[in-house]
Parts: C-alpha cells; sequence; structure tokens
C-alpha cells in the first residue's frame, strides 16, 4: 500500500491519507477536535480515539456508507452526536441519563449511541445505549480501536469515489 499526502498549494490544508485503491480519508484539525471536545463539555479523550481523529475524522473523501446507513460518526455531524444522545434518552421514559465523561462516538438512527468513558484509559471498551433501557451495555470486551477499525473496514470495502 502507498500513502499519498494531498497537498494545496505545497502543503497539507488538512492530514489527508489516500491509500492507492481507497478513498482519501481526511482527518480532523485540532480545532476540530477543540469542537468536539467542547461540545461533550471534556477537556481530554482517549489517544486511540484522538489519533483516529486526526487520520481519518472528516471522512473517506465521499458519502460515508456509515452515515448512508444512518450512522453519524465523522465531522462536522460528529460534534452533535453528545447533543443527539441526550435527546434520545430524554425522549424517553427512563432513569438513564449519560454520564459525565462521556464521549460519544456515534449515533444510529436516532434511537441508539455508542460511547466510551474517557477516563477508562487510552482505549476504553465501547458502550451502547438503545432508547428505553435504564443502562447502557458494555460491547463485550470490545475496546474502541476495534470498532474504529470496523469502521474503516467497511469505508474501505466500498472502494474509492
Amino acid at each position: 500500500m502507498k500513502i499519498i499526502p494531498r497537498m494545496s498549494r505545497g502543503k497539507p490544508s488538512r492530514p489527508v491519507h489516500t491509500i492507492v485503491g481507497m478513498p482519501a480519508w481526511e482527518g480532523c484539525t485540532d480545532a476540530d477536535i477543540s469542537v468536539i471536545l467542547q461540545a461533550h463539555g471534556l477537556s481530554h479523550m482517549p489517544h486511540v480515539y484522538e489519533n483516529w481523529l486526526r487520520q481519518y475524522g472528516r471522512g473517506p473523501g465521499r458519502d460515508p456508507i456509515f452515515h448512508k446507513q444512518g450512522g453519524i460518526a465523522y465531522m462536522p455531524e460528529v460534534f452533535e452526536n453528545s447533543a443527539e444522545a441526550r435527546a434520545i434518552v430524554a425522549g424517553m421514559p427512563t432513569s438513564y441519563e449519560l454520564p459525565p465523561g462521556a464521549l460519544v462516538v456515534s449515533t444510529w438512527q436516532g434511537y441508539m449511541f455508542e460511547f466510551v468513558m474517557t477516563d477508562d484509559g487510552d482505549d476504553p471498551p465501547l458502550l451502547v445505549y438503545i432508547e428505553g433501557e435504564d443502562v447502557a451495555q458494555r460491547q463485550g470486551s470490545r475496546p474502541l480501536s476495534n470498532w474504529l477499525a470496523d469502521l474503516l473496514r467497511t469505508e474501505n470495502s466500498q472502494g474509492c469515489s
């Protein structure tokens, strides 16, 4: 695999990673990451997620498959995930509340969301909340890095735009 950086006027405008035969992934800027942290009311995020955002956080350079299926995981929409998660919970007769320190990494079709707790290490376990439940469920022993790798595999399996 050959990685080709995208250039703008001789300088990379944003981190962009192109693997020949795959989508041209665009990464988030420091400002993007600050917006995500601010929207979640957080001061930090797991290193695995921050690194992923810096490489892939703005998506694959085309309409993402994940978005077409009803999920939100890329900028610019991803900064709204915390508000969307709170709306999902607020719309249900449940005692569940999104805990402090939660970082919502995706929402799905307005009825569920996936998140991690920022103080659970650099590669925390993925948690999922489905509308109407009283608790969020841990997705087995699946760490965030596995979920992010699966997301990349799904997008890359669709080829270039």
